[in-house]
């Protein structure tokens, strides 16, 4: 890939994935740039606490019919 920038050698990301329920939600997310003048540079996102709203098993709507108000 093409370096990002003039000020950074090299820039390494991990993306870490949680199976929540039915879902795959981001759990942690990790980089690390080679800047040029300060060095090396970490960064470290955390994610937790996730709430699912809805449920989750696929189910058909009910049949409306044309006189029944939404």
């Amino acid at each position: 890939a093409k370096n990002p920038s003039l000020w950074i050698r090299d820039v390494q990301m991990v993306l870490r994935y949680s199976r929540t329920g039915p879902f795959w939600l981001p759990l942690r997310n990790e980089s690390c740039a080679n800047a040029r003048i300060l060095g090396n540079t970490e960064l470290t996102i955390d994610y937790f606490d996730y709430v699912v709203n809805g449920q989750y098993k696929s189910q058909a709507l009910p049949a409306r019919s044309a006189g029944t108000p939404q």
